[in-house]
């Protein structure tokens, strides 16, 4: 069977306006280009080289290069088949160490192997990229030219900020930092990022809460390594889409298209199928098509926390899409409440947890917001919907399961801990604490020995990275009816929270006023939410009716 023809190119694209080095593939969906470099005797002897076409298909012998592109053409050129060709800055350094003094060498560089102008072309090579980079014998990583050899400055490079290094990195067969005239492998970083980290984090609490900018840049390989590992089905983590998006929301990339597109090679591990790669498309169409697409019979059921699948907070229901025009997802469900109250967000600075709450935090704040009556606008005081508003608060911080049941109120005890150390046990402040030890804080908080200090550590660690992880990057909020829930960061006062079908948590929903419909009632998704108490059906035994809310 022959494969369909191309798509036309828009009108008035032609391919005598791209560079003279690019010559029509084969066949874009199947061909590749690779750069074939001549060797050089010095390393600033000028760069040449040319562009072979091969299948993909072929086992041909080539490396790939991974690197922060740069500037084009600040630092230098390549004569690519005879003609010059502006290289981004990045490249030009990379190139020159990457080349050999006698022989030459294949390699796929995106910028080069791709023509970046041509909106069709790309448009099928790059849903190529993850088999490129699968079947290198070695992608290298170029980091820039040696500063401070330390593991700090390493991950101070602008190539751990890339959308894109999450593909190259995570499925590459073998990994090689190219740092100056340095070269060394994934596995040593991974060495380095965890002497670093249990010397500032593990094995003492100061370090822990004082030095959180260190710990986020050693999270940058921890995060890239599970995903990695994830990849290679080591371990029993599932890596969610939206879980991706939502932890490397921070990433950058020249294209915004690329944030949707650079994700889709991880198929794969994510469960998500059936997006094309189309540059033709404006970039709003592309995120519309994404959150259109559904990847499981029951969408919208994934949530930043990873959570999800203890939940059933629209029971048994099934995801219900009533027809609606392109621009707009219209939805069923019901209307639970609204927020009355939000506290300050809470941004970890780290992955590294804190192992207890200290007075500058924001969340803080969130016992006596989550603990005080509510208020609604008509100045009437609502009683808790909670028989023991306290136990529902602490039960709160860790979604209620440690891991996968309901939290017994005796295993509490720790999250008591790590919001009031000194208070709850009585003893050192947290000032003390802070010049301690993990294991001579619970030496003197509970008066064991060391033995069982290490195993009320473990017990303890576990349940304060749960807190972090539960309450990253979210707000705590209370609605009119007095619920308490935690909300993406960006959850205002008078937004709804509603149960869709479907749904395995409650959302957030804002009401839009800038529709061009007057009388239209259209509504923007914040994200999803927990709400104490109603996370596994509970809404819907509560009278509440079901309607359509249309999503913008």
């Amino acid at each position: 069977m022959h494969a369909p023809p191309l798509p036309p190119r828009p009108a008035g694209l032609s391919q005598t306006r791209f560079h003279p080095a690019y010559l029509p593939l084969p066949d874009a969906r199947s061909h590749i280009r690779l750069l074939v470099l001549e060797p050089a005797p010095t390393f600033e002897s000028p760069l040449v080289g040319a562009l072979v076409h091969v299948p993909l298909a072929q086992q041909s012998y080539f490396d790939a290069l991974s690197y922060a592109w740069g500037s084009l053409g600040k630092t230098g050129a390549i004569s690519l088949s005879g003609y010059a060709y502006a290289l981004y800055e990045s490249a030009d350094a990379a190139l020159r160490r990457l080349r050999r003094a006698s022989e030459t060498r294949a390699i796929w560089i995106d910028a080069m192997c791709i023509n970046q102008e041509d909106s069709v072309e790309k448009s099928f090579q790059v849903p190529l990229m993850r088999q490129i980079y699968q079947q290198a014998s070695q992608v290298y990583v170029y980091l820039g030219e040696t500063k401070d050899a330390d593991v700090r400055e390493l991950l101070c490079r602008p190539w751990w900020t890339r959308t894109w290094v999450l593909q190259e990195a995570i499925v590459a067969k073998d990994v090689q930092f190219m740092y100056g005239p340095e070269t060394f492998g994934w596995d040593l970083v991974g060495s380095m990022v965890s002497a670093q980290s249990y010397d500032m984090g593990l094995g003492d609490t100061y370090h822990s809460t004082h030095a959180p900018e260190e710990a986020a840049l050693l999270g940058r390989y921890e995060a890239l390594d599970e995903l990695r590992r994830a990849w290679r089905g080591v371990g029993d983590k599932r890596i969610r889409m939206l879980e991706i998006l939502y932890n490397f929301r921070g990433q950058g990339c020249t294209d915004p298209r690329d944030r949707i597109y650079s994700f889709l090679g991880l198929a794969h591990m994510t469960g998500v199928f059936g997006i094309e790669t189309d540059y033709q498309l404006p970039t709003a169409q592309v995120y519309l098509r994404f959150a259109r697409h559904d990847p499981s019979p029951i969408p919208y059921v994934s949530t930043a926390t990873g959570q999800d699948l203890l939940y059933r907070a629209s029971g048994d229901l099934i995801a219900q899409l009533s027809p609606s025009p392109p621009h707009i997802l219209s939805l069923s469900g019901l209307h639970f409440d609204t927020i009355s109250s939000i506290s300050l967000p809470f941004h970890p600075p780290s992955s590294t947890p804190y192992f207890f709450r200290r007075p500058s935090d924001p969340r803080a704040q969130w016992e006596s917001l989550a603990l005080s009556p509510a208020v609604p606008k008509d100045g009437s005081l609502s009683p808790s919907p909670y028989s023991e508003p306290r136990l529902a608060f602490l039960r709160l911080h860790v979604g209620d399961f440690i891991p996968g049941e309901p939290v017994p109120p005796t295993d509490l005890s720790d999250v008591e801990l790590w919001l009031n150390p000194s208070k709850f046990y009585g003893g050192p402040t947290i000032e003390d604490l802070a010049n301690m030890s993990i294991t001579d804080m619970f030496k003197t908080s509970f008066n064991v020995t060391a033995k069982s200090s290490a195993a009320l550590h473990g017990q303890y660690s576990e349940c304060a990275g749960r807190i972090h992880k539960f309450t990253a990057h979210r707000r705590l909020f209370v609605t009119r009816g007095g619920w308490m829930g935690l909300g993406s960061w960006d959850v205002r006062e008078g937004d709804e929270v509603v149960v869709l079908r479907g749904g395995k948590t409650p959302f957030v929903i804002r009401r839009r006023y800038d529709v061009e419909e007057e009388k239209a009632e259209r509504y923007e998704m914040i994200g999803e939410a927990y709400v104490q108490g109603i996370m596994m059906g509970e809404a819907l035994e509560m009278g509440r009716g079901m309607r359509v809310w249309d999503i913008v």
